[in-house]
């Protein structure tokens, strides 16, 4: 700044004035005289003369005063919503304003902009010389930070996939995991937590309440653990029903132990609830390929007294049930084994569950007409069974010896029965027999059954 200086005389007239400063004299004729930007404090000398060549003589001190050095943060920014505490230094007087609008008189302001707006502090040491500084903070917006579900229902301890969107960054909780998506598999009700930051660094927060359905308890019956391959067609029958089979050897309802070829086969049932929720059920069951088959021979034979005949049902198999009481795959049969007459051997050979069967026909001397047995199937309901087996024959009136076999060929059942004549059904108790696979034997003189159950 500039500093002027003038003479007023107390007396008379003045026609010349010498100015004295740092040793320099000016002249000049005016009483007054200007001292550009001086640049330390000093005396300032006047000698004036007036019009006799007389001088009159004064003097001052010139002051200069130092502006304060103002001290400001540099320029910069907050999220919408908050405050911010600035902090300057400088002169005595320190003054934060915004326009024509006084802030504080304090060296600290506490700021909540909603727009960007511009700051000036005005400070000094007396009101004589005050500085000025400018700061510029910015308002930076809020991510619009969402959690984005898909339409899928949310099931109980079923995976559900989320995504976020609106900000830079994202943090998942539970689990303090990072990144734009997030799956959790709810077991109960709760609520997800989603921090969006932006790449300013401003934060928002967003939510999501997941309320699982549960889902429907599923199962299905009618499988049995194993079948042969050219064992019939079972019906699968599901609960709830309007659910959906799928798996090796399924059509529908219907599994088919051909069609699903030798091996193991996992068959699903898959049942929707009204909330979109699915339950399922799986069950495995094991198709044995084919079997080989079993021929005896001699396939007719006469035996006389002290006479023999060797049988070979041939390899291949688990185990095997002669007729004649034997489980091993060669037998002797001797002459006097059984009564005179003729009759016939039946063997059931068993491979993991499945059977093949052969017959040969064997005459003692002096035959008493007893005729060739027949090799039947058996029906059996229910099969599966919990307590109660119902047997269904042709023949009545008939002593029949029903035997039951585990699958290691041990006897497990036995007794004689007679179907009352009239009467095609009769029962037998299995309650006593543990859950699993069995083998169902019925013979006499005449006819020979055997089938598979299942005991639930």
């Amino acid at each position: 700044l500039s500093a002027v200086l003038s003479c007023t005389p107390v007396q008379g007239n003045f026609s010349d004035y010498l100015w004295i400063s740092d040793g320099d004299t000016l002249i000049s004729t005016t009483n007054q005289i200007t001292f550009e930007h001086p640049a330390s404090s000093q005396w300032i000398k006047l000698a004036a003369r007036d019009k006799t060549g007389c001088f009159a003589n004064d003097s001052t001190y010139l002051n200069i005063l130092s502006y304060p050095k103002i001290i400001l943060p540099n320029d910069t920014g907050i999220c919408m919503g908050d405050s911010l505490q600035l902090s300057g230094s400088g002169g005595k007087l320190f003054y934060w304003m915004r326009g024509e609008d006084t802030l504080s008189d304090h060296a600290v302001v506490t700021i909540s902009p909603d727009t960007n707006t511009s700051y000036h502090v005005i400070s000094g040491n007396d009101t004589l010389c005050m500085a000025k500084e400018e700061l510029l903070v910015s308002v930076f917006p809020l991510p619009d930070t969402k959690i984005i579900r898909s339409k899928t229902p949310v099931c109980m301890n079923s995976p559900v996939k989320l995504t976020a969107s609106g900000a830079e960054k994202y943090l998942w909780h539970p689990g303090n995991e990072m990144g734009d998506s997030f799956s959790i598999t709810p077991a109960d009700t709760l609520t997800v937590f989603l921090t969006g930051t932006s790449n300013k660094g401003c934060i928002t927060k967003d939510s999501l309440l997941l309320s699982p359905a549960p889902l429907p308890t599923v199962h299905f019956s009618g499988l049995m653990p194993s079948y042969c391959e050219n064992d019939p067609q079972v019906v699968l029958q599901g609960e709830p029903q309007g659910g959906i089979f799928s798996g090796d050897g399924t059509n529908g309802n219907i599994f088919s132990p051909d069609s699903a070829g030798p091996g193991n086969h996992s068959i699903f049932y898959v049942y929707t609830s009204q909330a979109g929720c699915p339950g399922k059920s799986e069950k495995e069951t094991y198709v044995y390929g084919p079997v080989p088959a079993i021929h005896l021979q001699p396939i007719d034979t006469i035996l006389q007294s002290g006479g023999f005949v060797s049988y070979d049902a041939g390899s291949g198999f688990d185990q095997y049930y002669w007729t004649t009481g034997m489980f091993t795959q060669k037998i002797i049969v001797n002459y006097g084994d059984l009564p005179l007459g003729t009759d016939t051997i039946h063997v059931v050979g068993v491979a993991g569950g499945c059977s093949s069967t052969g017959s040969a026909v064997i005459t003692f001397a002096n035959p008493t007409g007893i005729s060739a047995t027949q090799w039947e199937p058996l029906k059996v309901f229910p099969n599966p069974a919990h307590h109660i087996i119902f047997i269904s024959l042709k023949e009545t009136g008939k002593i029949y010896i029903m035997k039951i076999f585990d699958t290691q060929g041990k006897s497990v059942y036995s007794r004689r029965v007679i179907p009352p004549i009239g009467k095609s059904t009769l029962n037998a108790d299995v309650s006593s027999l543990k859950p699993g696979l069995y083998f169902l034997w019925m013979y006499n003189n005449t006819k020979s059954y055997f089938t598979k159950i299942m005991i639930r």
